[in-house]
């Protein structure tokens, strides 16, 4: 079956640690369904973007993926991780899908006027920029009660659920990726961290097993990398043609090649078939 099943990516410069390959599948007409593990379901939006569902919690931007640690690196497609966790109402990111968080917090989401940052700059905390306005920040803390003394200034809204990552860094400004795990199928860890691939059983039903594809003496990404590097050195060469050749009786064969690479270039396709 793994004859059929390729490592997939969004667009052309999607970088590796974006790659997809199983137990994750991106849903097309052109793979099959068993190249994917169920409830690993990803897809592709306008933009070329590479997007989970999880279920309940609605879509969230996969960042990257990590095959071994079996973590997956979560964002908001729309650029304001904040905004997503608040519009989930503080429900928990435990049990609404087969991934779950490394660890969970509750942050309160502090709202106040301008007037309070002035004055409380020993806080060090910093407005949230997708939610603050001239007027007024927002920012996030794990501390309830951080503006005791000033709540004539400020409102807050909480607890909420903040899955580990979100929180690293700058935490008032929740500026991290979601950082998820998954527990089964456990095989793929061990097997990815051996430079294998992993796959369904030929004879069962969700069982899978590890296989070492034959891709002579390069590591897989090499030879990802080489061929996108064989397009990139290619368009040149053809774009360079027009300003050294004034007769150029291949004419066709470059127009043809060219419309080649801009198909390859915008769709989604899978990168290197085993």
């Amino acid at each position: 079956m793994s004859d059929y099943c390729s490592i997939q990516i969004c667009k052309f410069d999607e970088p590796v640690s974006r790659y997809v390959q199983f137990p994750f599948l991106i849903k097309n007409e052109s793979i099959p369904s068993f190249c994917g593990y169920p409830g690993f379901d990803l897809f592709c939006n306008g933009d070329d973007k590479l997007l989970i569902d999880l279920d309940k919690l609605g879509a969230f931007s996969v960042e990257e993926i990590d095959y071994i640690k079996q973590e997956l690196w979560l964002n908001d497609p729309e650029h304001c991780l904040p905004r997503k966790l608040l519009s989930l109402n503080g429900s928990s990111f435990v049990g609404k899908s087969q991934f779950l968080p490394i660890m969970e917090q509750d942050y309160w989401f502090i709202n106040c006027s301008s007037d309070f940052f002035t004055s409380s700059n020993d806080l060090k905390v910093e407005p949230i920029e997708c939610l603050s306005g001239i007027n007024y920040g927002v920012f996030a803390t794990q501390m309830e009660n951080i503006t005791k003394g000033s709540s004539s200034m400020c409102s807050k809204i909480g607890p909420i659920k903040v899955p580990k990552g979100a929180y690293e860094g700058n935490s008032s400004i929740l500026s991290g990726n979601i950082r998820l795990t998954w527990s089964r199928p456990h095989t793929c860890a061990r097997c990815y961290e051996k430079n294998g691939r992993c796959r369904f059983k030929r004879s069962s039903n969700l069982e899978v097993e590890c296989f070492f594809p034959r891709h002579g003496m390069f590591p897989l990404s090499f030879l990802y990398k080489l061929e996108a590097l064989y397009y990139y050195w290619a368009l040149i060469c053809y774009r360079l043609s027009f300003h050294f050749i004034p007769f150029y009786p291949n004419e066709l064969f470059y127009n043809s090649f060219l419309q080649v690479f801009i198909e390859r270039k915008n769709i989604r396709y899978a990168i290197w078939s085993l």
